[in-house]
């Protein structure tokens, strides 16, 4: 059945350049593409849309979390990849703390200078 299922939309997609995401004009009732080759593939209807609707659900809810983390990271000035963010407290948990960020690709030297300066005692 999944085979089959396969099978049916890598050649509509591929063969006949059919967008998986469009309503599937070869039909009266208005289904997806999906839809409607998830139920020739012998998948039922039900299965098929409580899946869509978890899906609907779950990519809303990984939005909003990838925008929650990209603001927090907007808010902390972090504009590259890599970025490294080290806080150091002192030992006896004063509220004397240093803290370093550096972002993107460093050379080894400059990452070990960065280190040491974050770690140095004053």
């Amino acid at each position: 059945m999944v085979n089959n299922f396969m099978e049916i939309l890598f050649k509509k997609y591929f063969v006949d350049g059919t967008n998986l995401n469009d309503i599937d004009s070869t039909t009266s009732t208005n289904q997806s593409v999906l839809l409607t080759s998830a139920l020739e593939a012998g998948i039922s209807e039900g299965i098929v849309q409580a899946y869509q609707n978890i899906d609907k659900s779950s990519k809303a809810s990984l939005l909003r979390g990838i925008e929650a983390k990209d603001n927090s990271a907007k808010q902390q000035r972090v504009n590259g990849v890599p970025f490294f963010i080290i806080e150091n407290q002192n030992v006896d948990n004063s509220s004397k703390r240093k803290h370093l960020m550096f972002s993107g690709g460093q050379p080894v030297d400059a990452m070990t200078e960065y280190l040491e300066e974050a770690y140095k005692e004053e």
